[in-house]
């Protein structure tokens, strides 16, 4: 997906393109999900920055590729029947968005990252995956 050849603002891709793009990935049976090689997990952002795309604060730059595992049979035909999958085409078509797509046999994605979680315990004890720390106390 890129920029219209306009070279118009207006006609730039957006955050909010982006994100309508990945929720109808979702929405549709995608089980990955990656921009430019970065992996999306439930709590990626999706935000503009002035005229950059940030997917988890960190920019893109077009053209953005979006790689999606899923079904091969029901994902494509899902997405181009859902609600919006059809919002997608008809902004990208308005817009004059540049998109591609295609289906490949095998898609890697990179891991996603992962939040940093963190356990109360007994005794008030906290758990963040690199040792045990007391309320009040040192690790």
């Amino acid at each position: 997906m890129d920029d219209s050849p306009s070279g118009l603002d207006e006609e730039a891709v957006q955050a909010r393109d982006l994100a309508l793009l990945v929720n109808a990935l979702w929405g549709s049976g995608a089980e990955a999900i990656a921009i430019n090689g970065r992996r999306l997990t439930p709590l990626t952002s999706i935000r503009n920055s002035n005229r950059a795309i940030n997917v988890n604060s960190q920019p893109l730059a077009p053209p953005y590729v979006v790689e999606a595992i899923g079904d091969p049979d029901s994902l494509p035909r899902d997405f181009v029947n859902s609600f919006e999958g059809q919002r997608f085409f008809a902004l990208a078509d308005a817009v004059h968005f540049k998109v591609q797509s295609a289906s490949v046999g095998t898609l890697r994605l990179p891991a996603g990252p992962g939040p940093r979680l963190r356990y109360l315990g007994a005794g008030g004890a906290v758990d963040n995956g690199g040792g045990r720390a007391q309320e009040g106390g040192t690790p």
